[in-house]
């Protein structure tokens, strides 16, 4: 098993005899499709569609018992998934249940805020940086498009997409499905046990999201949905004390990870499961 996050988590589960899958999407490791960075939003959400419907086919694992955990973009994919195909309960953590605009907002704020940046000069690139989303996301251009339309967004344009194809990684197109998307409706439709979870020490998602989830849930279906905040616990399962200690040691070694959020993970599941 890896040492990374995701493979300690899997290791949790593996040793109390549950039975784990781990979906690498399109073009990444192993899998077929791709390249990664050229893969829409809708074929990236069906890698994980069809992993959960052939795991249900194997015969060692009980199809109504299957739970998913969902982290990061995985907890955006994860009710759309759920709302689709029968599952026991989903778990996500740092992830995100508003519109993406509203996400990428606040977290371009909060993380200017913890870097250093005074107020005041985030209140204007704050500006700059709306103007920019609306562009790119509502009216559809794409960076070089947009940059000739609107040139005075130049600077904040470059700021999401430097090289005017990609943005964190992944291709526009892969970003304009995700920022399309309305995630409260699924979390309305789907009808399972719930856990929505958020490391207190999390920089890249927002706490406001995570009670948001269990929220939404609970008032479709009451009684389904628990929000827990794990203390000491960043994005990425690292154990710091802060969220600007995590930013700061971010892609860094010396920091453990913490194994509380494979506490709390088995302990659920063994509850929604019995």
């Amino acid at each position: 098993t890896a040492p990374g996050g995701y493979g300690r988590i899997c290791k949790a589960f593996n040793d109390k005899g549950y039975v784990t899958v781990r979906v690498e999407k399109p073009g990444l490791g192993d899998s077929d499709g791709g390249p990664a960075d050229k893969v829409d939003f809708e074929g990236d959400l069906d890698s994980f569609r069809q992993a959960l419907l052939k795991t249900k086919t194997y015969d060692f694992v009980d199809p109504d018992k299957v739970v998913v955990f969902g982290h990061s973009m995985g907890g955006c994919e994860g009710p759309i998934v759920a709302s689709e195909i029968p599952v026991k309960g989903l778990a996500v953590y740092g992830t995100v249940v508003r519109t993406w605009q509203e996400y990428t907002f606040d977290m371009y704020r909060n993380q200017s805020m913890l870097s250093g940046t005074k107020a005041s000069e985030v209140d204007g690139q704050a500006r700059d940086a709306v103007a920019a989303l609306h562009l790119l996301f509502n009216e559809g251009l794409s960076p070089k498009e947009a940059k000739e339309k609107h040139p005075k967004f130049a600077r904040a344009i470059d700021g999401f997409s430097p090289d005017g194809e990609h943005m964190s990684g992944m291709g526009m197109a892969f970003w304009q499905g995700c920022y399309a998307q309305n995630y409260a409706s699924y979390w309305e439709k789907l009808d399972t046990n719930v856990l929505s979870i958020y490391g207190a020490s999390d920089f890249v998602a927002e706490r406001v999201d995570h009670p948001m989830i269990a929220e939404i849930v609970n008032g479709v279906r009451p009684g389904k949905a628990r929000f827990v905040e794990l203390p000491n616990s960043d994005h990425g399962f690292k154990n710091v004390a802060s969220r600007k200690e995590s930013q700061e040691f971010w892609g860094k070694p010396g920091k453990e990870f913490n194994p509380a959020i494979c506490d709390l993970l088995t302990s659920w599941a063994d509850e929604v499961t019995k």
